[in-house]
This record gives C-alpha cells, sequence and structure tokens, in this order.
C-alpha cells in the first residue's frame, strides 16, 4: 500500500515538473515592471513638469500628487467603460524628471495599463422593477364594503 502511493506522489511530482521552466518565465515576464518610455527635452525640469500636467489634463487624466520640487508626476485616466456597459478600467500614470545637464531634462514615463486578469469593476445585472420576476396567478382584488348609513353597533 505505502508504495503504490509513493509510487502516485513520484509521478505527480515528476508531472509537476513538466513545464516549470514556462511558468517560471510568465511569472517573472509578469511581475518584472516594465521599462520606462524615456525623451529628453532641450528645458529645464520646471518648465518640461509644467507642460507635461497641462497635456497630461488635455489628455484627460487626473493629477493625482506630484510637485516640481519632488520632480515627479502621478495620475489616472478616467474610468473608461466597455461598450455592453459591464465593466470598466481605469490608466495608471508615473512621470518622473531628470536634470541630465543644466537645461535638459530627461523624463521617464510608466503606464500601467489594465491587465486581463486585473480585477475589473463589473456593473450588476439590471432586472425590471415594474415586471414581478415570475407571472402567475394573483389574488384578485376586492371592492370593500359600503355602508352608507355607518356602522351600526350593538345595544349595550
Amino acid at each position: 500500500m505505502s508504495n503504490r502511493i509513493s509510487i502516485f506522489a513520484l509521478i505527480a511530482v515528476i508531472l509537476g515538473m513538466i513545464g516549470c521552466e514556462s511558468i517560471g518565465e510568465q511569472l517573472q515576464a509578469r511581475f518584472t515592471p516594465e521599462p520606462p518610455r524615456v525623451k529628453v527635452f532641450a528645458s529645464d525640469y520646471e518648465q518640461v513638469f509644467e507642460a507635461t500636467k497641462l497635456v497630461l489634463s488635455e489628455m484627460g487624466y487626473r493629477s493625482i500628487r506630484g510637485r516640481a520640487s519632488s520632480r515627479r508626476l502621478s495620475g489616472v485616466s478616467r474610468v473608461n467603460g466597455n461598450d455592453a456597459l459591464s465593466g470598466a478600467s481605469q490608466i495608471s500614470l508615473k512621470v518622473e524628471f531628470i536634470e541630465t545637464m543644466p537645461g535638459e531634462t530627461e523624463m521617464q514615463v510608466w503606464m500601467t495599463p489594465p491587465s486581463p486578469s486585473a480585477a475589473v469593476v463589473r456593473a450588476p445585472v439590471r432586472r425590471s422593477r415594474t415586471a414581478p420576476r415570475r407571472s402567475g396567478a394573483t389574488q384578485p382584488k376586492q371592492m370593500p364594503i359600503r355602508q352608507p348609513e355607518g356602522i351600526s353597533t350593538p345595544a349595550a
């Protein structure tokens, strides 16, 4: 009995090890941050910061935090819904400004698009509130009893 268990355990370990390299590469690619997009401008970092902030607001991004003195800027896009109105996503943005030489600024941009496995906000399924969920026989409405003379009470 114990030999069978150890054989099954050995087979399970061997089957589990098959394809580990590809799984490791997939996990590494998933958790390794994407390199930033880099652009160099012939201007000081304060002007590049203000121009970037203006362009991002025109593109629909909202600045979350960042000051020219910190040389960093963070923002998020509008919440974008899909055509079926069943989900939404948002892109986050991080920008760093590095003064390489006097009068020259390097801008590094990281954009984080929503991944397919990221949590997606889903809209609830809407049900009609005017019609019942199921139809069936209901009790008919009854006319109230009319008493034009009023209600007479028994003599005490």
